[in-house]
């Protein structure tokens, strides 16, 4: 699967995420495959967009850099 393929999956499975957290919110169940998704799973809900946003982001390339700098005498 091509790296443009992985950020389209990515962001499929967000949009999906976040109808379900709207729905939830709304306050009527949303079906996933073969679950049922409903107020208590809200938590779940909003870890799972996380999860998600987080992948679309490195995948378009925005994720974090930690570099290390050691200063010198010279």
């Amino acid at each position: 699967m091509t790296k443009a393929e992985r950020l389209e999956e990515a962001k499929r499975h967000l949009c999906a995420w976040m109808e379900a957290e709207l729905k939830v919110a709304e306050g009527q169940e949303f079906s996933m495959g073969s679950r049922k998704l409903a107020m208590p799973d809200l938590p779940y809900i909003v870890e799972r967009i996380g999860y998600w946003r987080r992948e679309v982001s490195k995948l378009e390339g925005g994720g974090r850099r930690i570099f290390h700098v050691i200063p010198r005498d010279l």
